[in-house]
């Protein structure tokens, strides 16, 4: 009686641990499974919008074709160099993510001030900046178009020149699409930025 007894105590604690080593297995598999949802849930969303082409000439005086953008993700934002609020803010953020991610990422600033922001302005203003050739271009146009591609074009703002200025970054895939936008005066908003230009850098 006390052998059977034994056996059956032995039996509940043997199918006890089992159960125990599956769910402990099946919670820790859902957990890992629910970090990558989460990771892929802030590094990327559905594109926003189409950017349409746009021409202009940037700090160097050159021909500056959004064509040559295709198959690079980029950040686009707009400002103006007599700025003195928001402006300077935004792009020594934009400073900051050139100087960390500028091998994977261009940068593209457009001026809502054309008729003041001149290729010699320009020049000056990026120089103070850092602006990497090649990497960030600081880029003029005229002020209709300038006002179409904010506007309609990237859905960054309604400019009102000269004091049209934003502190949005729109992040901009290799398709042209607008994927996101990131508040550069927010510390928790280009953290986030931080991440998935981190997550671009990894699968280039």
């Amino acid at each position: 009686m006390g052998l059977h007894l034994h056996h059956a105590l032995t039996a509940i604690l043997l199918t006890s641990l089992l159960v125990c080593a599956i769910g402990c297995t099946e919670n820790r598999e859902g957990v890992e499974k629910g970090l990558e949802e989460n990771t892929d849930a802030v590094q990327m969303r559905d594109p926003v919008r189409l950017v349409p082409a746009f021409r202009g000439v940037d700090q160097y005086g050159d021909a500056f074709d959004s064509e040559n953008l295709r198959g690079k993700w980029w950040i686009g934002s707009f400002f103006f160099t007599s700025c003195e609020t928001v402006c300077p803010m935004i792009n020594t953020e934009v400073a900051k993510l050139q100087q960390k991610w500028g091998k994977s990422v261009s940068f593209v600033s457009v001026s809502t001030d054309p008729d003041n922001d001149t290729q010699k302005v320009l020049a000056s203003y990026a120089k103070k900046f850092g602006a990497q050739k090649d990497v960030w271009f600081m880029v003029r146009m005229s002020a209709d178009s300038m006002m179409v591609l904010a506007e309609s074009g990237m859905g960054v703002m309604k400019p009102v020149t000269p004091a049209g200025h934003s502190t949005r970054l729109a992040l901009v895939d290799k398709d042209m699409q607008v994927r996101d936008y990131f508040d550069g005066s927010d510390s928790v908003a280009v953290a986030r930025l931080e991440q998935v230009l981190g997550s671009i850098g990894k699968a280039q």
